[in-house]
């Protein structure tokens, strides 16, 4: 065993010790995933018992299928009939706005058709702290 006498000794030991820790970083977090929230069902019918020309009533289910928790999750969505008119556009209120791993929240949005609506196209915008995922849905009027 090394027997330390001198000051200048010590300090050159705690100084060798300091930059193992600082290359080593034994206390080093182990870096997770990201979150990855996408839509897992989305959910349209038309309705006529509110407006004579017919209502679509939308409900989007967006899940968590990332390692980490997603923060901030907002959803905006754009529908337009098949002339391009824009139907609805807007953010959607959803149940929750942080999304641990496997964890699933929803959404509803509702808007009146015009009268020679056959096909309604939604763009579905999905946001997070760290990313975003954008979807496309039709509605087929009957």
């Amino acid at each position: 065993m090394v027997k330390l006498k001198t000051f200048d000794t010590i300090l050159l030991l705690i100084l060798i010790l300091l930059v193992f820790l600082w290359v080593a970083n034994p206390f080093k977090q182990v870096a997770k995933g990201k979150a990855d929230v996408e839509i897992i069902s989305f959910d349209d019918r038309v309705s006529y018992k509110l407006c004579k020309n017919g209502t679509v009533n939308a409900e989007i289910w967006i899940k968590n299928v990332g390692d980490a928790t997603a923060y901030n999750i907002t959803c905006y969505v754009r529908s337009r009939n098949q002339d391009g008119i824009v139907l609805f556009d807007g953010t959607v209120h959803i149940t929750s706005k942080v999304l641990r791993p496997n964890e699933t929240c929803t959404g509803f949005f509702y808007f009146n058709l015009m009268k020679n609506d056959t096909k309604i196209f939604h763009t579905i915008e999905i946001t997070w702290n760290s990313g975003r995922s954008i979807h496309s849905e039709m509605t087929l009027i009957l």
